[in-house]
């Protein structure tokens, strides 16, 4: 087998299996609990075999979950990407941090993830009823 086609398989079922758990349905009160499992496969394949995945393949899983999650298209792709292309450029860093400052990385990735992507979540909207709905003036 060669160096290229190395882990295939394991990359393929390691993020189907991030898609299904990112949504699994959980209780309302704790979904905000729920980590981004995608986000962090991305950021594992990414370092460990960056020739395999890089840029498009986290734009390939974005897309995907996005239609998994059913939001708009492109809200999760664009922040995969950009978690990929930061892992992409620094691989060889990453693999000789120390434990804690891989979970550093990792935690300040998912942030930017955060940050850039999925904000239409039902957790973080407001609710229609914070006095939108009134009628104006008095009388």
């Amino acid at each position: 087998m060669s160096i290229a086609l190395a882990g295939s398989p394991a990359v393929a079922i390691s993020l189907l299996l991030s898609f299904l758990m990112a949504v699994l349905p959980l209780p309302f009160s704790i979904q905000w609990l729920r980590p981004e499992w995608t986000a962090m496969a991305i950021i594992y394949w990414s370092v460990q075999m960056p020739w395999r995945v890089g840029v498009g393949a986290a734009w390939l899983a974005g897309l995907a979950l996005d239609g998994i999650q059913g939001v708009t298209l492109g809200e999760n792709a664009i922040g995969l990407v950009a978690i990929a292309y930061v892992c992409h450029m620094m691989h060889q860093r990453m693999r000789n941090f120390a434990l804690l400052q891989q979970a550093a990385v990792v935690f300040v990735l998912v942030g930017v993830h955060l940050l850039l992507g999925p904000v239409s979540y039902t957790h973080l909207t407001l609710p229609t009823t914070i006095g939108w709905c009134g009628s104006r003036g008095g009388g």
